[in-house]
């Protein structure tokens, strides 16, 4: 079992997904009751981005581990004892609930994370939780703990200013988001979901630097419409009609017809405002064919 599972992590290693999936249902074949494979098949999906599938994997492995604290043995996952859950197993468990909407789920993995090694990680994912249940206050004290054990985590500094913003501290959030930046957030959709709340109140230069990187690191059409209201409402409309633009094209793209009519009205409105006469009559073409 150790060599299979050995081969496994190495092919996971080396990019080769089927021969790691491979040898994976080789080792369950031979004991379907060692959490060891479903755990390395969860990072397998993890890292592919399946969130949910990486859930049921993780779900099994923290299953047939008795879902327990093993005590000493907690830090052993991949080639360790079967007496307990480690806290590998936990965190990933959590965040890739989290990441498929399964949140009650994940705040009870963070939960049993906290208890059984109450480490930065475990209170980001707990606070996370509490964050997208709309308990704030809880979720502050979370992130607060996790930002005294590890002050130089950026998605800790990056929750902690969407909570000020949930709560219409407009400051604080700030001042949380430039922490953020100097440690280097580079979570696509938290850098997205900061921008589009900073749009929201008004906050445009702190919104355009979190959609910026956001695009930079991947983020979809509606981050790229969102920088574009925020470069127009910065006053600058040259740079606002280049993402408006690419925005649309995005759009148009992957059939998103909902973000292209948004994307189009500004799109007239900041041609109107350059006095781009022909492309705004073209872009008012296109938005009334979208509207049938």
């Amino acid at each position: 079992m150790a060599r299979t599972l050995c081969l496994a992590r190495a092919a996971a290693l080396k990019g080769a997904a089927d021969a790691s999936f491979g040898h994976l249902m080789d080792a369950i074949a031979v004991d379907a009751t060692d959490p060891r494979p479903f755990e390395l098949l969860g990072d397998s999906h993890k890292t592919e981005g399946r969130a949910k599938d990486a859930a049921e994997a993780y779900t099994h492995a923290m299953a047939l581990s008795g879902g327990g604290t093993g005590g000493d043995d907690d830090d052993v996952s991949l080639m360790g004892t079967r007496s307990g859950a480690s806290l590998k197993l936990f965190l990933d468990l959590g965040q890739s609930l989290l990441a498929s909407d399964q949140t009650a789920d994940a705040r009870g993995a963070f939960s049993a994370a906290c208890e059984l090694a109450p480490c930065a990680s475990a209170w980001l994912g707990l606070g996370a939780c509490l964050y997208r249940e709309g308990e704030l206050e809880g979720a502050e004290a979370a992130l607060a703990e996790a930002n005294l054990l590890d002050p130089t985590n950026a998605r800790v500094w990056g929750y902690l200013c969407v909570v000020a913003l949930a709560g219409a501290r407009a400051e604080e959030a700030a001042s949380a988001l430039r922490h953020a930046f100097k440690q280097g957030l580079g979570d696509p959709g938290l850098l997205a979901e900061i921008g589009g709340m900073m749009l929201a109140i008004g906050e445009w230069k702190n919104a355009e630097a979190a959609l910026r990187r956001a695009v930079k690191r991947g983020a979809g059409v509606d981050a790229r419409l969102d920088l574009g209201i925020a470069t127009r409402e910065r006053g600058d409309l040259d740079d606002a009609k280049i993402e408006l633009k690419f925005a649309a094209a995005t759009a148009r793209e992957e059939g998103r017809v909902d973000a292209l009519e948004k994307i189009l009205e500004v799109l007239v409105a900041t041609y109107d405002e350059l006095g781009e006469d022909h492309m705004a009559s073209q872009a008012r073409r296109e938005l009334e064919e979208v509207r049938g």
